[in-house]
């Protein structure tokens, strides 16, 4: 279940206004639904930009690790595999 789901089964269980179990570190706070959507509004954009950050970072490793390869392949020819066995 993805947090859009989350939100929208929190609205259908809540009447009203009506406090939600939210969890907070270690602890369950009893705040009204309303805070627990901006919440969670809140923490997914926190991490939608984390992924797009991890997924940049992720690109520029795979590039790096081509050019490194390329560049140990010229140097090695066949004698290195710098493949990984699937096993």
């Amino acid at each position: 279940m993805d947090a859009q789901e989350s939100m929208e089964e929190f609205e259908l269980m809540a009447e009203g206004d009506e406090k939600i179990s939210y969890k907070f570190s270690d602890v369950f706070l009893n705040i009204p639904l309303s805070e627990v959507n901006t919440r969670l509004e809140k923490r997914k954009g926190v991490i939608d930009e984390r992924l797009i950050n991890f997924e940049s970072q992720k690109t520029e490793l795979e590039s790096e690790t081509n050019a490194l390869k390329t560049a140990l392949y010229a140097r090695f020819g066949s004698q290195i595999n710098l493949e990984a066995d699937e096993d």
